[in-house]
């Protein structure tokens, strides 16, 4: 009790007023309505998700000075939950820019709550200038330089990256790598590039610091006492050091360069147009998406006046990692190890594998996996194995064109998928597409029946009993889930609007106005959908998990949905 009564911030937090700040972002290019850029152009599965934020400014913000620790506790908490209530939990990655707070204490409880209540998503943060004041330490006469400063941010945070001259990386969809100031200046650059085009995606992280800037400096006091003019010039000339290397060995790839400060403060270079940057510390909002140029973020700085809290976002394609993107065209004897590296760079979740010898079909970036059974030729579907009839040449000899007749009669059908996709994310649903299913979260799902087009709204607890309803509203109304009356709310106010295009009530194919569910009890649904999923790994990853010479048949003649399914099944 004593411990929560005690009163942390005991100095008025100091105001550094570098310009009139604002609280709407002026840009280049109009802001679109909404705040989801996206910047990818693959398929909704290929995509990754990015939370942004800078300059909350925490002891300004929530009137923190003098205050008690369960006061500053509950405010944190309050303010959070607000900001996050349109934001189901997803593992959506939150970049966070700098001027979080003045101290490592209040920081970290900031960061507690933040994990709590944002889900799995990694959490990725610089300091900002604010940070390195230390201004609880300051006032109990501790003095610490800058790399103490910000160990004890490491220290007290916890769970999070916290990058300083440092690259963030995904190994081969799988594995986060940090790569250190000092390893990445010393990496052999023919390495550092290997490494960085087998990366899902790669943030390079830090402060930045102030030298390039005339005014805005250490002499200024942007630092107060922590950080002199030379000391400045060094740590601005070391962010830029790394920066250059990666432009020499990631330049022609979508890497994310977060930092406190803008980019004209340590770097007189011109933009990167593959990069995006996501910055903060002017207070004033701006944002940059033109064509050619590189998308710059810098349109969520909170600043120091009151104002409503809210996470920004944008997406990026997913790069593929690709173990045989040097291979050319042909039939090759492969490894399990190799199969199973190769599943992981495509986001493809392979337990294991049991056979023992695997031969790759590769054909205009189209891959067939297939082994040799006792009796007949056998298709790897993960780690099973289904028959196949014919030999190695006829499935290598008709793999392109069997992916490309593929992709063209389930267009209609994924695109369909795709719309009512779109929708679901506009009232905050997370629109994951997998065979026939759409999902709104993890218990409730939207399944698009492929014989009629019919949309069935359903909560699920497992795959044996669902509560199916007429609508999507009944479903959000009853649905025994924590989130459902922020969604709730969101989708009758799109509605409302008649923004959706599939899941409104004029869209035809399902009532609006019936909430009693009707309990089913079996799995008729999940049919069709394994056999879509496993069509969708052909059209999203171009990887052929399933096979039907009826399919092959239909490439020069019109066939319905309805038989390549059956037929299929």
């Amino acid at each position: 009790k004593q411990a929560r009564e005690r009163v942390l911030i005991t100095k008025k937090p100091t105001i550094l007023q570098m310009s009139e700040e604002d609280n709407e972002p002026s840009s280049y290019l109009q802001a679109r309505s909404g705040v989801v850029y996206d910047l990818a152009t693959d398929t909704e599965e290929r995509q990754i998700g990015f939370y942004y934020i800078t300059d909350i400014h925490l002891e300004k913000q929530l009137g923190l000075y003098q205050q008690p620790l369960w006061y500053i506790e509950d405010e944190i908490k309050n303010r959070i939950d607000k900001m996050l209530k349109n934001k189901p939990k997803d593992n959506k990655i939150l970049l966070v820019g700098g001027d979080v707070a003045d101290s490592p204490e209040i920081a970290s409880i900031f960061f507690r709550y933040l994990r709590l209540m944002l889900g799995q998503g990694k959490i990725v943060y610089v300091l900002g200038n604010h940070e390195l004041w230390d201004e609880v330490q300051m006032a109990e006469g501790n003095n610490r330089n800058v790399d103490e400063i910000i160990q004890a941010y490491r220290d007290a945070c916890g769970n999070l990256e916290i990058l300083e001259n440092e690259v963030l990386l995904l190994y081969k969809g799988v594995e986060y790598k940090k790569i250190t100031e000092s390893c990445l200046i010393e990496a052999d650059e023919s390495e550092l590039r290997e490494i960085c085009n087998n990366s899902t995606f790669i943030i390079l992280g830090g402060a930045g610091f102030s030298a390039l800037n005339p005014t805005y400096n250490s002499s200024f006091g942007l630092y107060k006492s922590k950080v002199t003019p030379e000391e400045e010039k060094q740590r601005t000339s070391r962010f830029r050091a790394v920066y250059e290397k990666m432009i020499r060995c990631a330049g022609d790839q979508r890497v994310i360069v977060l930092s406190h400060t803008n980019k004209n403060d340590w770097s007189k270079e011109p933009f990167n147009s593959k990069w995006i940057y996501v910055s903060g510390h002017t207070h004033k909002n701006e944002l940059i998406l033109e064509d050619n140029v590189a998308a710059v973020f810098s349109d969520n700085q909170i600043g120091y006046k009151p104002k409503k809290w809210r996470l920004k976002e944008f997406c990026i394609d997913q790069k593929v990692y690709d173990p045989f993107s040097d291979y050319g065209d042909g039939q090759y004897e492969i490894t399990v190890n190799q199969y199973l590296d190769f599943n992981r760079g495509r986001g493809i979740i392979v337990e294991g594998c049991s056979v023992d010898r695997i031969i790759m079909l590769k054909r205009d970036n189209v891959y067939m996996f297939v082994t040799n059974g006792r009796n007949n030729l056998q298709l790897l579907v993960g780690g099973r194995v289904k028959n196949l009839d014919g030999d190695v040449d006829y499935y290598y000899d008709n793999l392109a064109k069997y992916n490309s007749t593929v992709t063209k009669l389930f267009k209609p059908y994924r695109d369909y998928l795709e719309k009512i996709s779109q929708d679901v994310q506009l009232f905050g649903g997370n629109g994951f597409i997998h065979g026939c299913i759409v999902d709104i979260d993890f218990l409730n799902h939207i399944y698009v029946n492929p014989f009629d087009g019919k949309i069935t709204p359903y909560y699920a607890d497992d795959m044996d009993n669902k509560l199916v309803y007429e609508d999507v509203e009944s479903l959000l109304l009853n649905s025994p889930f924590i989130w459902k009356k922020i969604l709730l709310d969101n989708y009758r106010r799109v509605s409302k609007k008649s923004l959706l295009l599939s899941l409104s009530p004029k869209a035809g194919g399902i009532k609006q106005n019936v909430c009693v569910p009707e309990l089913v009890l079996d799995k008729t649904m999940y049919g069709p959908s394994r056999i879509m999923k496993s069509i969708q790994y052909a059209i999203d990853k171009n990887v052929i998990r399933i096979w039907n010479d009826d399919i092959l048949n239909a490439a020069d003649k019109t066939i319905g949905i309805n038989d390549m399914l059956l037929s299929t099944t």
